[in-house]
């Protein structure tokens, strides 16, 4: 089945643009451990809480995870641990930031990945 057999149109954008980093997952599962070891007891905290919540959702599903803290205080250090652990189980991740130094680090903004 394609958009035009039920009458409607084929979209104008290319996909091209949506740019997905496929990792070598051997390499990832080492910097996922060295990151993990690094973590702080609140960096754990939150680190565990979301990668529970992942293991448990159901397919159905959406979460948000929101992490509100000051500038300095390990939010990427944070993100890269859970991104390379997600990538680890097989899933594809996407970071994608708001604004700042995220940005910068992640290449991606909300309204150029969606």
């Amino acid at each position: 089945m394609t958009l035009t057999s039920i009458g409607l149109p084929e979209p104008a954008t290319s996909h091209s643009y949506i740019n997905i980093d496929f990792h070598n997952l051997e390499t990832e599962s080492k910097e996922d451990e060295r990151l993990m070891a690094m973590l702080n007891p609140e960096q754990r905290t939150i680190f565990d809480g979301i990668m529970n919540a992942i293991r448990d959702v159901d397919e159905a599903s959406t979460q948000t995870f929101p992490v509100n803290a000051f500038a300095g205080s390990g939010k990427i250090f944070l993100f890269n641990a859970l991104i390379r652990s997600v990538r680890e189980v097989g899933e594809i991740v996407v970071p994608i930031a708001w604004t700042g130094i995220a940005v910068v680090i992640f290449r991606r903004r909300q309204n150029s990945t969606f």
